[in-house]
């Protein structure tokens, strides 16, 4: 089968790799869509010199990509809830189910998974991939598979509001509208948000917030986000702000921009220390509150995208083939502002 192959730090190669079968209890998935997530953008532009987790045996796999749909071709012995033709969203996350987190149902925690789809085991830059049976989601039609792709990253920033503890009517900052700050507005106004305030310095993701239904989106370049913050929210400030960049200044308005005994969410990923006032914090009782994956949010997310309760075709940008991934990958690395979720397309059209 055709897959890419992350062999260095930007350095992807589209490459010929065994076709998966599958083991006891679980299937193997003929990709439809698969994501490109920020992470795995991360990864590829680890600086040249630093040792790269994936090439180290940290995450073994060289095959990226864990935000994913597709059909069960293939099943395991003992599989019974599956049958070849199924359409599916594949959960990247096998947690054991054992554990102190899982008996909580915080599997995101798990202390022992099994595997994670496109980190320890080869992801959805492929034709195919393994999983355990477990780890797939049903959907209702093979219509379903292109958006319900963005099930795991919308599951992300779900979670990221569900940590935040929203309550109806509550106002919320988001800062920075790339695919995880748009799908965490999305996921504000399902949960009941009351007026929602986007920060974003690229104009293009500043329309797309504003039509997929921010009350108000300000470019913090220009305008002033304090003045904004605090004409909406009658000079308290935002009830929850939720950082989605993974930069000092983004959070630092989220900080800023909160009301006293207000939450910030950080669901950006940071990849360098932070310093923060840690006497104002406690002045004014704001609290920080980080959030990693999703837990259960991933199931329910994939139903809203399914049935059509939520809309997320307006965040995808572009669908590619497997071949214009490398391509896509160093056009991303050159100019993030200017995409939203680029979906790669394995295999043609399925279903």
């Amino acid at each position: 089968m055709k897959a890419v192959a992350y062999r260095g730090p930007k350095l992807l190669e589209v490459e010929e790799q065994p076709e998966p079968t599958p083991s006891e209890g679980e299937v193997v998935v003929h990709v439809a869509y698969c994501g490109i997530c920020g992470s795995d953008l991360h990864e590829y532009l680890v600086p040249e010199g630093t040792p790269a987790p994936r090439l180290m045996g940290a995450m073994w796999t060289p095959i990226m990509g864990h935000e994913l749909t597709g059909v069960v071709s293939a099943v395991g012995k003992g599989v019974s809830d599956r049958k070849e033709g199924d359409p599916v969203v594949v959960n990247p996350g096998d947690p054991c189910g054992d554990c102190y987190y899982c008996k909580q149902q915080l599997f995101n925690l798990c202390i022992r998974p099994h595997h994670g789809i496109g980190y320890t085991r080869p992801g959805g830059y492929a034709q195919y991939l393994s999983a355990s049976a477990r780890q797939t989601v049903p959907l209702p039609n093979t219509k379903s598979l292109k958006y319900a792709a963005l099930s795991e990253p919308f599951g992300v920033a779900m979670h990221g509001v569900n940590r935040g503890g929203l309550q109806h009517g509550e106002s919320v900052l988001i800062a920075g509208s790339g695919p995880i700050g748009l799908l965490t507005l999305l996921s504000a106004k399902q949960k009941g948000a009351g007026t929602i305030i986007v920060s974003e310095l690229a104009e293009g993701r500043r329309v797309l917030a504003k039509q997929l239904g921010a009350d108000l989106v300000v470019d913090p370049k220009n305008e002033s986000l304090s003045e904004a913050v605090q004409s909406r929210t009658d000079g308290l400030g935002a009830d929850i702000a939720i950082e989605c960049v993974g930069t000092p200044q983004p959070m630092a308005d989220c900080v800023a921009n909160v009301r006293k005994g207000g939450r910030v969410v950080v669901a950006g990923a940071f990849d360098r220390p932070y310093s923060l006032d840690l006497l104002q914090l406690m002045i004014q009782e704001k609290t920080i509150i980080g959030t990693f994956g999703s837990a259960t949010e991933l199931n329910e997310c994939a139903e809203l995208i399914s049935s059509g309760q939520v809309d997320v075709s307006p965040i995808v940008s572009a669908v590619i083939g497997l071949d214009d991934v490398p391509k896509a990958f160093a056009d991303l690395a050159a100019d993030r502002g200017s995409n939203g979720k680029i979906l790669v397309q394995p295999n043609g059209e399925i279903g």
